[in-house]
């Protein structure tokens, strides 16, 4: 069964490029349907999980109030709580360029800003979107995924008179 879901973020964007590093897959779902739907739908993608894999891997679900976690022998399947009403309107959100791509089962999709920052693998820095693990998750993407920042509206001289930046240079 087909169910409204999509799988988005860095788990995504790392199989674009072969980087099969330990991931946590983020779901989300999208449409036009209620929030008892969803949790129907999400119970039924539980039971395909357990039946799946029960003979073979161990399965253990984990449900908070924002998310539901399907771990399969250490892997997990996060599902966020939320119903977007569109694919795109998942990724137009994101505060990370790179990561803002979904796969929905036959092939993936971002938004046009997405395309351009995933083909050169490039995060634009936006000091208004930060998120609390903003500058942890740039730096994972600088570091671990060969991404560029690009800086917006400075220069670095500008951020040599603050004592409080510290610099990496690729």
């Amino acid at each position: 069964k087909n169910y409204p879901v999509i799988a988005a973020g860095g788990a995504v964007f790392k199989s674009i490029y072969g980087l099969f590093q330990s991931s946590d897959v983020d779901i989300y779902f999208y449409g036009n349907y209620t929030a008892a739907q969803a949790d129907v739908y999400l119970t039924e993608i539980m039971y395909y999980f357990e039946n799946k894999y029960m003979n073979i891997k161990k399965v253990k679900f984990e449900r908070n109030e924002g998310v539901t976690n399907i771990i399969v022998d250490g892997k997990k399947y996060q599902f966020i709580h939320r119903i977007y009403p569109s694919k795109i309107s998942v990724v137009g959100g994101f505060d990370l360029q790179c990561s803002s791509v979904y796969y929905d089962g036959t092939g993936y999709g971002t938004t046009p800003l997405g395309a351009w920052c995933i083909a050169n693998r490039v995060n634009i820095f936006l000091h208004t979107r930060r998120s609390a693990s903003y500058i942890q998750r740039m730096y994972k993407y600088f570091t671990n995924y060969d991404c560029s920042i690009l800086l917006m509206n400075t220069t670095i001289e500008k951020l040599k008179n603050k004592s409080d930046v510290n610099y990496v240079y690729n």
